[in-house]
């Protein structure tokens, strides 16, 4: 509060890593601050560091609810924005498995749900990857969720899911109209057929 009164501070300068103090604050959770320093004049919410992380992407990757909830409250705050691996707050979120993060995110307007990253990973793929249930389930309530997309080595959420043995998870998936059972890598491997590989016997009986 004191340096922000100072005639002149620089509040979008940034360290040598290109981190700022909102990328600062956001990515530590200290909820005040972030407060703050979006009070600031000429503050830059989307400015990203030099991985190309933004405070959005830091608060989320984190689970800060409420330092996301203030960065999305804020006009032209870019949801969409990724960083150098191509990923966003709501892959980061939901790969991490921040289930009110990710309610936050799916509630801002023109959140992209089929993006990806550099890796061609949705946040449905990172979320089916680590069975994180929860999150699965509110990107399935997603209108437009594609649950057939694949990575670019051709595996699917239930592909990965299955290769795990995340039994309610491919469940879920199991229960998505369209869901492509038989779709398979790019060699050639299919969801039963990893089941199978790794002993997954309950996911190979609902599949």
């Amino acid at each position: 509060r004191l340096l922000l009164g100072v005639e002149g501070v620089e509040v979008n300068q940034a360290n040598n890593d290109g981190i700022t103090a909102l990328i600062m604050a956001s990515h530590e959770g200290h909820v005040d601050v972030v407060r703050l320093l979006l009070g600031a004049e000429g503050v830059e919410v989307n400015q990203a560091d030099n991985d190309g992380s933004t405070a959005l992407i830091m608060a989320s990757h984190e689970g800060h609810v409420d330092v996301v909830r203030l960065l999305l409250g804020v006009e032209g705050v870019e949801v969409n924005q990724a960083n150098n691996n191509g990923s966003t707050a709501l892959i980061f979120a939901s790969q991490e498995g921040h289930v009110e993060v990710v309610r936050l995110l799916l509630g801002a307007e023109g959140v992209e749900v089929n993006q990806a990253d550099n890796d061609g990973s949705t946040a449905l793929i990172c979320a089916s990857f680590k069975g994180h249930v929860e999150v699965i389930r509110l990107l399935l309530g997603v209108e437009g969720v594609e649950v057939n997309q694949a990575n670019n080595d051709g595996r699917t959420a239930l592909i990965f899911a299955s290769q795990e043995g995340h039994v309610d998870v491919v469940r879920l998936l199991l229960g998505v109209e369209g869901v492509e059972v038989n779709q398979a890598d790019n060699n050639g491997v299919t969801a039963l057929i990893f089941a199978s590989q790794e002993g997954h016997v309950e996911v190979v009986r609902l599949l």
